[in-house]
């Protein structure tokens, strides 16, 4: 959480009874994720498929730690702690390279004194949610180069416990609702046990300081600035550089990595509920972008990706 948003939290720390604006609504979400021990079942639903996930959010001496798992279809699990995040297809653990957020937490302002620059945010109503009170709030863009979300807090903790992302048309193109949440989980249970073994042993993604970033993006939309630059091992282990851009909601990842053989898969466009991915070549590499944003948002990033020096695009030839 960066000092900004905790300064914000240290001097309005908002309880249900008093929040009766957007933002201070905005506020207690943000608190509640940073907070709040709980565990739950949620319904997440992208591209048209439906997956039942369980939840774990632990918060104690250590840190933040999340554990999240498909309990149908195809087995999928994901374990993280802090900046790590790794994920599981079947048993085995691996980090994910670039992620920062998890699934519930991904829609959660990163850059609230930017935020009204960005978006039109308003209270909605009140609805139930889990079988909980919730407060609807309203998250409007004032461009096209993002989506909108509508989030649903319960009354009384503030913790995030439904968020649909809509898109130009005003159509739901991802969402996730709990179903049930306890606030008093068995922390010593099965399913919150070995979280810190998954992600000590699971590796990671190297972090790179400014000075070693060798691509840039030189159009970026309003609000959009550079929060990571990492380097993780790729297919074949080549080197992968990857960029996270965020505007405090919205999240875009460009990865930059040497061509692989066929060069017919360089080009390419690919769409899954709200997360989209373009792919292309720049200077002898192959650039791919990818982000919970509209394809023209993709675009528009991809055609500016440059790199910093010269000598970089003759490493290529």
């Amino acid at each position: 959480m960066s000092r900004v948003v905790a300064a914000l939290l240290g001097l309005l720390v908002v309880s249900a009874a008093v929040a009766e604006h957007a933002e201070e609504w905005l506020l207690r979400m943000d608190q509640a994720a940073q907070t709040l021990t709980y565990e739950g079942d949620f319904v997440f639903l992208r591209g048209g498929q439906m997956r039942h996930m369980q939840a774990l959010h632990l918060v104690n001496d250590s840190g933040t730690h999340v554990r999240i798992k498909a309990v149908d279809g195809p087995p999928i699990e994901i374990v993280a702690h802090g900046s790590q995040v790794s994920v599981a297809h079947g048993g085995q653990f691996q980090a994910l390279p670039g992620s920062r957020d998890v699934l519930f937490s991904a829609v959660l302002p990163r850059r609230l004194w930017a935020l009204r620059e960005l978006y039109s945010v308003t209270l909605g109503g009140t609805e139930r949610v889990a079988d909980r009170p919730t407060q609807v709030v309203e998250v409007r863009p004032i461009d096209d180069f993002r989506f909108g979300f509508r989030l649903w807090a319960e009354r009384d903790q503030g913790l995030l416990l439904k968020a649909v992302m809509i898109n130009q048309q005003g159509e739901a193109v991802e969402q996730y609702s709990f179903s049930r949440v306890d606030f008093n989980p068995d922390v010593n249970g099965q399913f919150a046990a070995g979280i810190d073994e998954v992600i000590s042993t699971s590796g990671a993604e190297s972090e790179r300081s400014s000075q070693e970033v060798e691509w840039k993006v030189t159009e970026l939309p309003k609000g959009f600035v550079l929060r990571s630059v990492n380097r993780n091992a790729g297919e074949q282990r080549k080197p992968v550089d990857h960029l996270l851009f965020s505007d405090g909601l919205a999240t875009i990842s460009v990865f930059v990595e040497p061509l692989q053989d066929d060069s017919s898969s360089v080009s390419r466009t690919t769409n899954v509920g709200g997360v989209g991915a373009v792919t292309g070549m720049v200077a002898n590499r192959q650039v791919t972008v990818m982000g919970e944003v509209p394809a023209e948002t993709l675009n528009l990033i991809l055609n500016s990706v440059k790199p910093v020096t010269p000598a970089v695009e003759k490493l290529g030839d």
